[in-house]
């Protein structure tokens, strides 16, 4: 198992076969009184001190095979509303 070691692992580990997976992540503004992670409805939550990380995680073969690296604003937005009922009294931004 790799931990968080990106693209990096496939040079770190010397391991030629490694794939990298590729998905789309939201980031959303830091909030520093924000620390704690999430798990719901297959999308991560996580707050970092750049930012809060929005990921879904549903598909383990999300990306597979994938080499365009294209935001997808699209996807973002969607794995964002999957958790926005948790968080009833934030306000909602356009997707424009």
């Amino acid at each position: 198992m790799i931990n968080c070691t990106g693209y990096g692992a496939k040079a770190l580990f010397e391991d030629k076969d490694l794939i990298p997976v590729r998905g789309q992540i939201a980031w959303l503004a830091p909030q520093p009184e924000a620390n704690y992670g999430l798990h719901f409805r297959g999308v991560t939550v996580l707050s970092r001190p750049d930012g809060i990380v929005v990921q879904a995680t549903r598909n383990d073969m999300n990306g597979v095979g994938v080499d365009d690296e294209t935001p997808d604003r699209a996807e973002a937005n969607a794995t964002i509303g999957l958790v926005a009922p948790l968080f009833p009294s934030i306000r909602r931004l356009s997707s424009g």
